[in-house]
Parts: C-alpha cells; structure tokens; sequence
C-alpha cells in the first residue's frame, strides 16, 4: 500500500510502499516501527485521523518523527506516476 509520509510540521517528506501487512497494523493500531536497512534504529510512523466535516468518515495522514530515516527509504511512485514515468523510457514494478 503506498502512502505519504509526513513530517511531524505536516510537510509530506516521501512516498513509501507498506506490506498489506503493516498496513492493517497501521491503520488499526496507530503506530508501527520499521526496521531501516543501513541503520541501527526503528523509525516510528503514527496514524492520524483527520475528520471530513459533516460526515463521520475521516482520512488518515501518515507521520514519521524521524525525516532521516524517512529520506533513506526507497522512494514510491504514486499510481498516476507510473504511465509519466514508463512514457519516459523508465521501468517500474508495479506491487
């Protein structure tokens, strides 16, 4: 599942790919630790709800209080990236 990751100032920092897996364990628990590859440290990433007005729907943004951890993670595309890019000559996964 791909999400934005934002900073704890609520600035979007990077894009990143989650296992359905941690996914589900985000979005129901509100928190999850992942394991840099290269570091020696978990990153923490938080769910916040942020409510629709008028309606009991809400849409979560993802945080992260740790940016150089989050800078080292392997960017994502998002889904409307994927046809720019391969129109470019770039090859891509989709997961």
């Amino acid at each position: 599942m791909v999400i934005v990751l934002h900073t704890i100032n609520l600035e979007p920092i990077t894009v990143i790919d989650l296992s359905i897996e941690a996914y589900t364990t985000l979005t129901t628990k509100g928190k999850i630790r992942l394991d840099i590859l290269g570091r020696d440290k978990l990153m923490n990433i938080y769910r916040k709800a942020v409510p629709f007005e008028g309606s009991e729907d809400a849409y979560y943004i993802f945080i992260t209080d740790d940016e150089v951890s989050a800078l080292v993670i392997k960017p994502a595309l998002l889904s409307g990236q994927y046809s720019s890019f391969i129109e470019k000559g770039g090859e891509c996964e989709l997961t």
